[in-house]
């Protein structure tokens, strides 16, 4: 049994991962570290029954990548174990994108190794990250500002499925491992280039603290498992709050005053975790938030703000809440808004994210209705054209016979955050044997709006005019039923 054959399945230990019996997979590039990994395991499979198979992912960025992947493939044919080799061209790629290639890279990896995971039944997917790795990571993310949580590094196991076995291995018994059973694996000559980022801390750096810091590397480690311990102690301690805002993407304001700093502080970084696709948060982040909290406890009035936004979030404060949102989801959502309204026809009827049934029955007079998990109409009341649309700037509506309210002072009522608005549903009434485009056509020539609000619906609840509610005089009801097609919460 080899040195790193003992040194891998004794982390396996000590992380409990159990590989008897399952499926691995294997993240194979052909270089010194997947190339020992993956070596590592066809030895181990020898004296404990599991399977092997590898995902092996093309960038298509160095001329050699070619002669790479077909020296693969031919070995995996000769060993007989099951492969996926994809291809994606990242130069392409990065003429649309502003992100590193190094970033393009890794992104279009990952999302292809869980489909790779997916496809074969993959129990634990193994990568070669190892102690230099980490080291790197650890000072690449100190250099760039980032908190507690992102110096915590590469995790040993991400996902409950991605694991990292080689997580506190030296590059060097990589290479003596490799040099010692004489296995060939390919150098990429890029790694040797500084003028990325992290070939610098790797190649510059990090051989200079070597030269003078010898055990730098273990330092490094013992200090990032300690952080670690930090970190999962405060999940744990907060995990009632985290859950809640996970499912429903806001906090009170006075919830997060209430915390200790250290207890805000953690709260915010698993928040945004869980809304942008980064190990860590930036310090601007928790810097806006913390500005937002000063002002409230001076003046709670502080009104409709975007706290932070970046690529990949924004953070709105309204009505004493602070709301996270995925940035694409959100302007997917404004994108989506329909500049017409949409006549109600009996049965079913689809409008931007909402799915509406109307039916129309006669019901008993002594019968009086007064849910509110549905709209109920009185049908001869409308005398008109009712029609779908979103709520816009000005819209009022009857709240009583001749009391009427601008909806806005409603939705405050409401709770409805001001950068939700434009997504609540209005059911509107038309003048009586005039489609839309008519009436349309009538308001640019009178300039006048011939419509009223019924009512609107958002987030599972109805508002009704009190001039259209059913009553022992009613003879004939419209009942509406609404169901959002996406949760506007994120």
């Amino acid at each position: 049994m080899s040195f790193l054959k003992n040194l891998l399945y004794q982390n396996l230990t000590n992380i409990k991962i159990d590989i008897k019996n399952k499926n691995i997979g294997v993240s194979f590039s052909g270089g010194a570290d997947s190339t020992a990994l993956f070596f590592c395991l066809l030895e181990l499979k020898k004296e404990i029954n599991f399977e092997i198979s590898v995902f092996h992912l093309n960038h298509l960025i160095r001329e050699e990548s070619l002669q790479e992947e077909l020296y693969i493939k031919n070995l995996l044919d000769n060993l007989k174990i099951n492969y996926l080799i994809l291809r994606f061209d990242c130069k392409k790629y990065k003429i649309n994108s502003n992100e590193s290639l190094e970033m393009i890279g890794r992104k279009v990896r990952y999302e292809n190794i869980f489909d790779f995971m997916r496809i074969f039944n993959i129990d634990y997917l193994f990568t070669a990250h190892h102690l230099d790795d980490q080291c790197e990571t650890v000072l690449m993310r100190l250099f760039k500002g980032t908190g507690l949580n992102g110096i915590t590094g590469i995790k040993k196991i991400r996902d409950d499925k991605i694991i990292r076995p080689f997580y506190n291995i030296e590059k060097k018994e990589i290479y003596r491992y490799l040099e010692d059973n004489k296995i060939f694996y390919f150098e990429d000559k890029t790694n040797f280039d500084i003028n990325y980022e992290r070939n610098y801390i790797r190649n510059v750096l990090l051989k200079n603290i070597g030269d003078r810091f010898k055990n730098y590397k273990i330092h490094i480690s013992n200090f990032v498992d300690i952080v670690e311990e930090v970190n999962q102690y405060f999940i744990k301690k907060l995990s009632s709050k985290i859950e809640l805002i996970k499912n429903r993407s806001f906090i009170e304001i006075d919830e997060l005053i209430r915390l200790e700093k250290i207890e805000f502080y953690f709260l915010i970084i698993n928040i945004i975790k869980n809304k942008r696709d980064k190990e860590s948060v930036t310090r601007s982040i928790i810097d806006s938030i913390e500005k937002l909290l000063s002002n409230y406890l001076k003046n709670k009035n502080i009104g409709k703000k975007i706290v932070y936004s970046d690529k990949k979030i924004i953070i709105f404060y309204s009505l004493g809440n602070i709301y996270f949102y995925e940035r694409m989801f959100y302007l997917k959502l404004l994108n989506s808004i329909p500049n017409y309204c949409k006549n109600l026809n009996l049965g079913e009827n689809e409008f931007f994210y909402y799915y509406l049934y109307y039916k129309e029955e006669k019901i008993d007079s002594k019968e009086i209705l007064n849910l509110k998990d549905s709209f109920f109409i009185d049908k001869e009341k409308v005398n008109g054209i009712l029609v779908v649309d979103l709520w816009r700037e000005g819209d009022y509506i009857f709240y009583d016979f001749d009391k009427k309210k601008k909806l806005k002072k409603i939705f405050n009522e409401f709770k409805i955050p001001w950068f939700l608005r434009k997504f609540v549903l209005v059911i509107k009434k038309l003048d009586k044997n005039k489609d839309i485009k008519k009436n349309k056509e009538l308001n640019k020539k009178e300039n006048v709006i011939k419509e009223e609000i019924v009512g609107f619906y958002f987030n599972k609840r109805y508002f009704l005019s009190k001039k259209f509610y059913v009553d022992n005089k009613t003879k004939f009801v419209i009942k509406i039923d609404i169901k959002e097609g996406i949760n506007f919460y994120g």
